[in-house]
């Protein structure tokens, strides 16, 4: 059985917060180093929205590793 969509987007979350913190970043700080809104990186890391693409491809950026390690492929 594949798990659901709501355990993969909280697993995701989790990993990003994890990343985030580790580069001593608070929420607003990796928004802008990912030219993303505050508000905008908000909602993805609270779960209120479903990251586009191009969103999960710029927290990777401001993170400064690639898409593949934020999504831990």
């Amino acid at each position: 059985m594949k798990p659901g969509i709501n355990y993969i987007n909280k697993r995701f979350i989790k990993r990003l917060i994890k990343l985030r913190k580790a580069k001593g970043y608070n929420a607003e700080k990796l928004a802008f180093a990912s030219g993303m809104s505050p508000n905008g990186y908000r909602y993805i890391e609270r779960g209120d929205r479903e990251p586009k693409l191009i969103s999960l491809a710029m927290s990777a950026g401001g993170l400064g590793i690639i898409l593949s390690k934020l999504l831990d492929l």
